[in-house]
């Protein structure tokens, strides 16, 4: 049917079996009534179709040439939305709904509310940029949205709800999800179908208009090259800010386990990003969650592309006591060293000349100084080295690292938190042994199973029932726990004359200094008379049993 004069609803119920087509003319649908199409509805040339009851079709919606479609009511429509006239949003709801798929052509208009109420495996593909002011509800289940090469982008006050693993965005082209004015929004997308990974971003300083699309992979120049295919999720999200500089922005990606790929370790993972040449991730911990898992990272001024990685990186989970540092009372160690500002921030134990084995990159351990302020039981005491030795002869060190030993024991990885991580190393049973500058090392008494994809139990040296290698390998403590034995000066694994007469004589009396003074048996900050009779004294003669 087609109309070219002005025409008033007031009543309740229009059918057209058929096209309705308003060409040139004026329809007005009052608030309460319903235009209702059996086929398409066509606005064209000069036509103005205001809308504010409901406008059904079981096809396609056409605004073209120079019409205008206006009001605040619903339209449902079954297949296409095209407009390439004036479309005036108001409060009005475009839904679409039905058996088939939908495309939607804006015209550069906004729309106020959209909603997908498809019956299931219908979707919508966008084939222009499209703004949504204020509500995209996926309303039924197993509807997504196909952006392709064109950017959605909900507005600073809009809001996007109904999504989850079966509903969502997908992003396969070079257009994205945008967000005006983010402030805290999660991006629920995907690459195809059958791959789902939101990421949920906050901004902590200057509110911008964030953009993200999801990559099928993780490639290796970023957006080019070629996908790699190992210690990565496979998948990447590529960020972008309307304004250069000003933000800092939190991210906290999403992953299935069907997206881990080869040697990828969850229990050991970070945010990864690609700089101008490479992938770098700045710490490691474990993931939370479990399908979705969930990774974070904090502090993001630079964008570009994400992704999460895990490499083959072995979680070791161990604690121990030094008996210098160690306080009955407090049931932890000493921080004096650390509160005085002496703990150097690159590992003390290569400059000692410690040669260290293996891929993993010891002596290369740098940490930023805030990893040395206060945090009660969880303020570093020192510098700790770890070593794998061969399963086959414990006397052969197969991979090194520095790390950091807490007031509470646990042994940290350079972020100050994490589990110590080995990279480049083969899962396999290891001895692990701990040594400290001026204590007698200490190795678990078999091997033990180091893997990046099961959990193993800690290594606790602070327990008397924890197994070492040797006799008399620690000192019990007064309130019963077992501490690594202090003493020796020189870190040759003996605790004898030399470290009296070459290390502590010379340094008595004198300024603490973290290189020098490693006869502070006590680690108080000073080397003094009680370093020799309460410490020296009682452990003399004692050796590393390995």
């Amino acid at each position: 049917m087609k109309f070219n004069l002005l025409i008033l609803l007031l009543f309740s119920m229009y059918n057209c079996f058929g096209q309705l087509t308003n060409d040139g003319g004026v329809l007005y649908i009052q608030d309460g009534a319903t235009v209702y199409a059996d086929t398409n509805i066509i606005n064209k040339n000069t036509a103005i179709t205001t809308n504010e009851g409901n406008l059904k079709t079981t096809q396609h919606l056409q605004n073209s040439l120079s019409s205008t479609l206006e009001g605040n009511g619903e339209y449902h429509v079954q297949q296409d939305w095209t407009n390439t006239a004036t479309f005036t949003k108001g409060t009005s709801k475009v839904i679409f709904n039905n058996d088939s798929d939908s495309n939607l052509t804006s015209g550069g208009d906004d729309f106020h509310d959209v909603e997908m109420n498809k019956d299931a495996g219908n979707n919508l593909t966008l084939l222009d940029n499209t703004v949504i002011s204020n509500k995209l509800d996926f309303a039924a289940d197993d509807n997504k949205i196909f952006i392709e090469n064109f950017n959605l982008t909900m507005d600073a006050s809009s809001s996007l709800i109904g999504f989850d693993d079966n509903e969502y965005i997908i992003t396969d082209g070079t257009g994205q999800l945008v967000k005006n004015s983010l402030l805290s929004f999660i991006f629920p997308i995907g690459f195809d179908e059958n791959t789902y990974n939101p990421i949920v971003l906050t901004e902590n300083e200057t509110a911008d208009n964030i953009g993200v699309r999801c990559f099928e992979n993780v490639l290796e120049n970023g957006t080019s090259g070629n996908a790699l295919t190992e210690s990565f999720i496979d998948t990447s999200w590529e960020i972008t800010e309307a304004v250069a500089g000003g933000s800092n922005l939190d991210l906290e990606c999403q992953w299935a386990d069907t997206d881990e790929l080869t040697n990828f370790g969850r229990n050991y993972s970070g945010i990864a990003f690609y700089t101008e040449s490479e992938w770098e991730t700045s710490s490691y911990t474990a993931a939370i969650g479990g399908n979705p898992y969930i990774q974070s990272g904090v502090g993001f001024t630079q964008f570009g592309v994400f992704s999460v990685k895990g490499d083959d990186v072995l979680p070791l989970d161990i604690k121990v006591n030094l008996s210098g540092a160690y306080e009955t009372a407090d049931a932890a160690m000493r921080d004096n060293i650390r509160s005085a500002g002496q703990i150097p921030s690159i590992e003390p134990f290569t400059i000692a000349g410690y040669q260290h084995q293996g891929t993993q990159g010891g002596g290369e351990e740098v940490i930023d100084p805030t990893v040395l302020s206060d945090r009660g039981l969880n303020s570093i005491v020192d510098w700790v080295l770890l070593e794998l030795r061969d399963k086959n002869d414990i006397t052969t060190v197969v991979h090194t690292r520095a790390a950091l030993l807490q007031r509470n024991g646990n042994i940290v990885d350079i972020n100050g938190n994490s589990l110590v991580g080995f990279f480049g190393v083969t899962a396999d049973d290891y001895y692990i042994a701990v040594r400290h500058r001026n204590h007698l090392a200490i190795a678990t008494q078999s091997p033990i199973t180091l893997s990046n994809t099961i959990t193993i139990s800690p290594v606790d040296f602070t327990l008397s029932i924890t197994p070492t290698y040797g006799f008399n390998a620690q000192l019990t403590m007064p309130d019963g726990t077992t501490a690594m034995i202090s003493g020796d000066a020189n870190g040759d694994g003996t605790v004898n004359a030399v470290d009296n007469n070459s290390y502590w004589r010379p340094q008595n009396g004198q300024p603490f200094l973290y290189n020098t003074s490693t006869a502070d048996f006590n680690m108080d900050g000073s080397v003094n008379a009680i370093d020799l009779n309460l410490y020296w004294r009682e452990n003399n003669s004692k050796v590393s049993n390995f």
